[in-house]
């Protein structure tokens, strides 16, 4: 029995395929591929010109009729005399069945290999293989040689397209799971390097301007505290040189008549606290001061913050109130300030640092009260709370 001649399949471009006369088609036997084209097939025609010939007539039989395939229930399930199996052509499903499996199930009309001709063909076909093999064995050794040949070429290129593909499909999967791997740790690593540095920018701009607008007051409040003082001694150095003799002078003059003042305002002053604590006994009880008191007062004390200067005058029994004065820039925030209650001049505002008196007032600018240059933030007084 000759060994058909195969020719180099358009798709899979092995030298796998053969002209089937029950098909009437060109089928190729690479199982990767299994492609099957008409005569006229421009796939065939443009891809192997160089095998181009007129395939072989059809035998004068007619085609065989398709039957309903178990699988995939197409009806193209033809008999294949030269394999002896049912075969389907839905390129889909592709299933081969012997007749026993069709008659498990719903099979094709008739049933192969069952009736007296085929058995018959069956006899004689072995008959003829026979003779055959007894007149050819001498030259069986060579022809298997070369088929064999070009059987194990025809595999090596199978085996090599499906070696391909499968390792292809397997190395895919792992370099994928792999790939991911890699690209989750590294990609996790940057982002939180990434955020890091991000959140460090942003989270340092935002604390610093909290952190200004915070400590601006309190920073202001105790440089003006510490700047009074180091300005109050280089001051008062120079103004006891530059104005002692101009002083001496003026002050003879003057003194006369200021001493007179100030020893009636004394001794009011003395008689009222002589009389007030001789009115109400000895119990611990605080009183309102008399606005001399309170400039007399504030001269001889060192204390220079609200704090200090309320528990000075608390432990001398002199009625002290801690101020908050709120600004619109700040509205949780205060500056803070003393004031006193006095018997002769009314309510009286001190700023701590510099002992001076201060006009507050809701809706004035607390820079125009001191006489401080123009802030760059709104020091709108809102709000003025006292708190004896």
């Amino acid at each position: 029995m000759d060994t058909p001649e195969l020719k180099k399949c358009p798709n899979c471009r092995h030298k796998s395929l053969f002209w089937n006369n029950q098909l009437m088609l060109y089928e190729c036997l690479n199982l990767q591929c299994r492609h099957t084209f008409s005569r006229s097939d421009p796939n065939l025609a443009y891809r192997d010109t160089t095998d181009r010939e007129t395939p072989p007539q059809s035998p004068t039989e007619d085609r065989p009729s398709l039957e309903e395939c178990p699988r995939c229930r197409a009806v193209s399930l033809f008999w294949n005399k030269g394999t002896e199996v049912y075969e389907c052509l839905n390129p889909n499903c592709k299933g081969r069945f012997i007749p026993e499996d069709l008659h498990k199930g719903r099979g094709p009309t008739h049933k192969a290999g069952t009736s007296k001709a085929y058995k018959a063909g069956r006899g004689k076909k072995w008959l003829i293989l026979l003779g055959i093999a007894a007149v050819v064995l001498v030259g069986v050794s060579l022809i298997m040689t070369v088929y064999a040949d070009s059987r194990i070429t025809t595999a090596q290129e199978d085996g090599t397209g499906e070696g391909e593909a499968q390792g292809y499909s397997d190395g895919y999967d792992e370099g994928g799971a792999t790939g991911y791997t890699v690209g989750t740790d590294t990609g996790y690593h940057e982002g939180d390097t990434k955020g890091y540095e991000t959140g460090l920018t942003e989270g340092y701009s935002d604390g610093d301007e909290d952190g200004y607008a915070q400590g601006y007051p309190d920073g202001h409040t105790e440089g003006e505290r510490i700047g009074y003082e180091a300005g109050r001694e280089e001051g008062y150095a120079s103004g006891d040189t530059d104005g002692y003799e101009p002083g001496r002078e003026e002050g003879y003059t003057s003194g006369d008549t200021a001493g007179y003042e100030t020893g009636r305002e004394e001794g009011h002053a003395s008689g009222y606290a002589t009389g007030f604590e001789e009115g109400i006994g000895t119990d611990y009880l605080v009183r309102n001061p008399t606005y001399n008191e309170v400039q007399e007062m504030l001269g001889q004390s060192e204390a220079f913050s609200a704090w200090e200067i309320n528990n000075d005058f608390e432990a001398k029994r002199i009625r002290t109130g801690y101020v908050f004065a709120y600004v619109a820039a700040w509205p949780d925030s205060s500056y803070s300030l003393v004031a006193f209650e006095t018997v002769d001049n009314g309510l009286v505002y001190i700023r701590p640092a510099s002992h001076e008196e201060v006009q507050l007032e809701v809706g004035r600018r607390y820079y125009e009260l001191l006489g401080f240059s123009v802030p760059d933030w709104d020091d709108t007084i809102t709000r003025i709370t006292i708190v004896w």
